[in-house]
């Protein structure tokens, strides 16, 4: 969600959190309804797995990365 944020702003991504049930990460990814958010969230999740290996770190995979939105949360 920060990562949203950062490229939309945080006004978008409220609106995107008021949901009507739980979504995992990858499925809420796609629901975002700018492309350009939607390809940066992905981009920058899948370079931060491939750092953290580069860089000789734990073995993480992209789950390791990634939540459960939850419904309706407040923020």
């Amino acid at each position: 969600m920060a990562i949203a944020a950062y490229n939309a702003g945080p006004t978008g991504v409220k609106r995107w959190l008021n949901l009507d049930r739980n979504y995992a990460t990858d499925l809420w990814i796609e629901t975002i309804p700018y492309k350009e958010t939607r390809e940066y969230v992905a981009a920058v999740l899948t370079y931060a797995l491939i750092y953290q290996r580069r860089l000789g770190g734990k073995k993480a995979l992209m789950v390791d990365f990634m939540q459960d939105i939850p419904a309706k949360k407040r923020w």
